[in-house]
């Protein structure tokens, strides 16, 4: 079973432009076979985008049903037109359509990330185990990416800090 996450690190002008110049998403190759369009992965921006990462026994539990669904597919989400892995725009299109159809705002897929370093930060996730999370060189990155985070953070152990003088004093 392979599960490719693709992330969309890049801005969107610059995804534009780069398949603007060459006619394709800038993280995969095209090549044709038979007439038919395929798509070989190619090497990912930096060393940090290649990582395992944790998540919840309940998460792999609904990842392994939907698993079972195509089980001689090797890709976890196959496209239901092709088989084959979703282009990376079509995500972006069906994350559109799923907000829609659940009558919520839009809001753009990259966000979905920064909501994710956001909630674990105010949940006391360490900012290393967040930053290493994300792909992040290192955790000052991080943190100068969530300031706005670590100062309610900052704020918060302030007011826990006065508290327990309070008590003492």
């Amino acid at each position: 079973m392979i599960c490719v996450v693709a992330t969309k690190e890049r801005s969107d002008a610059h995804g534009k432009e780069a398949r603007q110049r060459r006619g394709q998403h800038p993280q995969t190759r095209r090549r044709a076979l038979g007439g038919a369009l395929h798509r070989r992965l190619s090497r990912p921006k930096t060393g940090n985008s290649i990582r395992e990462v944790s998540i919840p026994q309940d998460a792999v539990e609904l990842l392994k049903q939907e698993h079972a669904k195509h089980p001689d597919n090797p890709w976890m989400f196959p496209s239901g037109r092709t088989g084959e892995m979703y282009h990376p725009d079509s995500v972006v299109t069906l994350h559109k359509r799923i907000l829609k159809d659940a009558g919520l705002e839009h809001i753009r897929f990259h966000d979905l990330r920064h909501t994710f370093a956001t909630l674990a930060l105010q949940n006391g996730v360490d900012v290393k185990t967040v930053s290493s999370m994300l792909g992040h060189y290192d955790a000052g990155f991080t943190l100068r990416t969530y300031t706005h985070v670590t100062r309610q953070m900052q704020q918060k152990a302030a007011e826990k800090m006065g508290s327990f003088m309070a008590q003492v004093m």
